[in-house]
Order: C-alpha cells, then sequence, then structure tokens
C-alpha cells in the first residue's frame, strides 16, 4: 500500500486489477462520475442507489445496490487516485461465550498515500461530495404502529424487506 499499489484481492467499482495495479474501466468509470455529480447536486444514497439498480452495472460483491455501498464509495479517496489502507480494525470480542468479530474505524494508523493509478474523479468534486453534511434523522418515540407488516413482506426479486413509503398530496 505504502508504494501505492492496490493490495486487495478484488478491484473497487470503476477499475480493474493488472499486476497489483488499478486500470481505469471506462464504462463504470462513467457510472462513477455521474454518482459523484448526483451527490454534489444534492441526491441521496438511497435515490442513487435506486438509480444504479435500475441500470445493467452490478456491484463486484453484490446483485444490488445498497445505501451503504453508495456510501461507503463516495468516501472512498481510491476514486481521486489515493490509496487508503488500514481505516478499518476488527477486533474480536467474547460476547455471551461467543468470538464476535466487531470492526472499528481506525484512525492512528491510517495510510493514505498517492496510488499507481489515475483517479476517475477530480479532487475538487471528490471535496464538496465529503463536505455534504448527512440529514438527521431521528425516531419518534411514543408514536402508534404504522405498518404492522413491517419486516414480513419481502421482495420476491431481491428478498429485502419492504418499506412502507407514504405519499402527502401537499407535501411541502
Amino acid at each position: 500500500a505504502r508504494s501505492g499499489m492496490w493490495n486487495g484481492a478484488q478491484s473497487p467499482f470503476g477499475y480493474l486489477l493488472e499486476d497489483k495495479k488499478l486500470v481505469v474501466c471506462p464504462e463504470e468509470a462513467e457510472i462513477v462520475k455521474e454518482m459523484f455529480k448526483k451527490r454534489a447536486d444534492g441526491m441521496g444514497h438511497d435515490i442513487i442507489c435506486n438509480w444504479l439498480n435500475t441500470l445493467d452495472f452490478k456491484p463486484k460483491k453484490s446483485d444490488v445496490w445498497t445505501p451503504s455501498t453508495i456510501k461507503g464509495m463516495l468516501s472512498n479517496p481510491i476514486y481521486i487516485g489515493k490509496i487508503r489502507w488500514n481505516s478499518n480494525r476488527t477486533q474480536k470480542r467474547l460476547v455471551n461465550g461467543q468470538i464476535v468479530k466487531v470492526r472499528k474505524r481506525n484512525k492512528d494508523d491510517l495510510i493514505l498515500v498517492e496510488g499507481l493509478h489515475k483517479g476517475i474523479i477530480e479532487p475538487k468534486v471528490f471535496d464538496i461530495v465529503q463536505k455534504i453534511e448527512p440529514r438527521k434523522t431521528s425516531t419518534k418515540h411514543g408514536t402508534d404502529l404504522q405498518n404492522p407488516l413491517a419486516t414480513l413482506i419481502k421482495c420476491a426479486d431481491c428478498g429485502r424487506s419492504m418499506q412502507r413509503r407514504p405519499y402527502y398530496e401537499n407535501k411541502n
């Protein structure tokens, strides 16, 4: 990683892996550019996710895009030509007699160096996306159950839980 080479087993979306070096995949790179553009224009991770799921491009490790995948990609400096390594640390803990692995952010031993690959995104666009504050969401306590079928109904295509999405006519 310190020499600017890719150390992962699989290349990130937008790149191909050739001899530990990342090479831009033009078709995927266009999708990555559009993702960053949409986020810089104020679109949320869920809307970008829905847009990507309508395309023929699938993520490298899954059949469907998820908002957390989008969030991870949009915060990854690989897309401006840098290599980030050792950003997460896995700790093993004993919980109820079972060994549980917990991943935590690692800021102490983080490696961030110039990569040997070409960036897909301009650093200026990347910085704009990083400065966008996530919307604060809160759970309302003390309200009545609105969807008694929550988590019971699954999508026949992807297997994910269906969610209630109310639409209001006069929503400002």
